[in-house]
C-alpha cells in the first residue's frame, strides 16, 4: 500500500503546467505545472500535504504544424523566444478517507516574450487558483496487488490580471504614452472560469514492487470578460514508478494533450493556436522520514504538431519540496503496511 501511495504523491508533479497554454505560455496554476491535481488519488481523514515547487520553461524553437521553421516572418510570426519563471504551492486536505480537496496557486515571476525586432514584453504577477475536490470510488486489496480508482471535478478560478498592459509607443513631441495590452502568453491569468473534470486509475502489485496509473484530464474552457476563449483541453498520462531504495524513487510518464483553437470575442477561430503533443516525463524523488519529498522534473518532446506557426515546448523542469502530516494523533501519517505491500 505504501507504494501507491507514494505514487500518488509524486504524481502530483509530474504534469507540465502548458495544461492551460497557448503558444506557450498559460495563465493558471493547474499544470502544471507541476502538475494536474487529477494525477493523485486521496488523502487519509484530516491528512495534509504541502507542496511549494519552481518550474522554469524556455522556447526558441517554432514550428509550422510539425515541420521546424527557419523563416518566422514568411510563416507570419514574429516570435523569437518565450521564458517562464513560476513559483506556486498545492496543499491537499483530506476531508474523509473518500473525499480529499485540493487548492493551488502560484506568482508568476515573470513570463518574457521576446521578438525578432528587439521588442520585449514581461508579464508578472498572481496565477489563477484551482480548487478541485476528489473522490475515491474504489480501492480494493488483495495478495497481489492494489487498485485504485477516484474521480475529480473542480474549477480554475480567475484571480490572476488577464488585461496587463505595456509601453508600445512614447510621442517624441507631447511624451504622450501609448499602450497595448500584452499577449495571452505574458498575462499571469486567463481571465476565464474553467470547469476541470478527471478520472484517475492505479494499480500496484506486492511482488514486483511496481506501480501504475492512468490520468485522463479535460478542461471545459470558459470565456472572459474579453470576449476570448482559449480552448478546451483534454490530457492523457500514463505512469510507471518504481522505488531504487526505500526512499528514492523512479517515475516515468507518457502525457498526450490537445488543445483547442482559441476564439475571440467575434467567435473567429484565430491561427496559430491550438496543438497536439506527446511528451516523456521522467521523475526522480527522494523521501525523508515518510513526511518530506523531494522531487525533480523534466518535460522531454517527442513530438508537437501545432495549428499554423507557434513557438513550441523545448525546456521544461520543475522542482518541489512535498511535506505530509495528519492533525489526528492517533493516525500514522502512512498507510499501515500489510501483506500487500510484499
Amino acid at each position: 500500500m505504501r507504494k501507491i501511495i507514494l505514487l500518488q504523491l509524486l504524481l502530483i508533479c509530474c504534469s507540465g503546467k502548458n495544461t492551460f497554454s497557448q503558444c506557450c505560455g498559460g495563465g493558471s496554476a493547474f499544470s502544471g505545472n507541476i502538475a494536474d491535481p487529477g494525477s493523485q488519488s486521496v488523502l487519509h481523514e484530516k491528512q495534509f500535504t504541502v507542496g511549494t515547487y519552481y518550474h522554469y520553461m524556455y522556447s526558441d524553437q517554432l514550428k509550422t504544424n510539425d515541420f521546424k521553421t527557419i523563416d518566422t516572418l514568411s510563416a507570419g510570426s514574429n516570435f523569437k523566444e518565450y521564458i517562464e519563471n513560476y513559483l506556486y504551492t498545492r496543499i491537499a486536505y483530506g476531508i474523509s478517507d473518500k473525499l480529499t480537496i485540493i487548492t493551488t496557486i502560484g506568482y508568476f515571476l515573470n513570463k518574457i516574450e521576446r521578438q525578432i525586432y528587439g521588442t520585449e514584453v514581461t508579464g508578472q504577477g498572481i496565477g489563477d487558483l484551482v480548487i478541485f475536490p476528489r473522490y475515491n470510488l474504489l480501492n480494493v486489496k488483495n495478495e497481489k496487488h492494489v487498485t485504485d480508482i477516484t474521480i475529480g471535478l473542480g474549477m480554475k478560478i480567475p484571480t490572476g490580471a488577464y488585461k496587463q498592459t505595456y509601453v508600445a509607443y512614447i510621442n517624441p513631441i507631447d511624451q504622450k504614452v501609448f499602450e497595448q495590452v500584452k499577449s495571452p502568453s505574458t498575462q499571469p491569468g486567463t481571465g476565464s472560469n474553467d470547469l476541470l473534470l478527471n478520472i484517475f486509475f492505479a494499480r500496484s502489485y506486492s511482488k514486483s514492487q511496481l506501480s501504475f496509473a492512468t490520468s485522463f484530464t479535460y478542461i471545459l474552457a470558459g470565456t472572459n470578460p474579453l470576449g476570448y476563449n482559449f480552448g478546451n483541453i483534454a490530457n492523457l498520462s500514463i505512469f510507471a514508478s518504481t522505488p531504487i531504495t526505500y526512499n528514492l524513487n523512479l517515475t516515468a510518464q507518457l502525457k498526450a494533450a490537445s488543445t483547442d483553437t482559441l476564439r475571440d470575442l467575434y467567435g473567429i477561430y484565430k491561427n496559430n493556436t491550438g496543438f497536439k503533443k506527446l511528451f516523456f516525463v521522467p521523475q526522480v524523488s527522494y523521501t525523508l522520514f515518510d513526511k518530506l519529498t523531494i522531487v525533480t522534473t523534466g518535460e522531454l518532446p517527442l513530438y508537437q504538431f501545432v495549428n499554423g506557426t507557434q513557438l513550441t515546448s523545448k525546456l521544461f523542469l520543475t522542482g518541489g519540496i512535498i511535506y505530509k502530516f495528519s492533525v489526528k494523533r492517533n493516525r500514522l501519517l502512512k498507510m499501515p503496511e500489510s501483506k500487500t505491500d510484499g
